[in-house]
């Protein structure tokens, strides 16, 4: 089973705060989950104005990227919305992001995909095999300049 965590972008700080720090909370408004600060005296009456909302929370995969360092021993985790780069053998490398994204077919299922940030593509399943050659090198929040290339690219393409 994997580890339930989330993480949420902070416009304001201009950084992530994570839902294992025990300063801060997930709670539902409306249909969205977002991480808010803990200030102690929550209360499911309060509206949500009345809480500081840190940001919408996004989900971390199961998975770690193949990165082994001294801040990593056992990879870098990956979650939602992180910019990957991706050795593919003898296809090379790509670069893409990590997204939740539902597929209907026969069946309904959810999953985090990637996504090439060259292609106009659908996609494909992120798995254990995919990840241990993959590197978490950004996410869209931090590096935004990620995903406006790739759109002026499929533009002039």
């Amino acid at each position: 089973m994997r580890e339930i965590k989330f993480r949420a972008w902070s416009d304001s700080g201009k950084k992530f705060y994570y839902s294992n720090d025990e300063a801060y909370l997930l709670k539902e408004y409306d249909g969205v989950l977002w991480l808010i600060e803990d200030i102690g005296f929550y209360s499911p009456e309060k509206e949500a104005k009345e809480y500081l909302k840190i940001g919408l929370a996004i989900e971390y995969t199961g998975l770690k990227d193949k990165k082994r360092t001294e801040e990593y021993p056992e990879g870098q985790d990956i979650y939602d919305e992180d910019i990957v780069r991706m050795d593919l053998g003898s296809m090379g490398m790509v670069v893409g992001f990590i997204k939740y994204s539902t597929v209907e077919s026969d069946e309904c299922f959810g999953g985090f995909f990637f996504y090439e940030l060259d292609e106009d593509c659908n996609g494909f399943s992120l798995g254990k095999l995919m990840v241990e050659k993959s590197e978490v090198i950004g996410n869209v929040r931090e590096n935004p300049e990620f995903i406006e290339v790739s759109n002026e690219n499929s533009k002039t393409g």
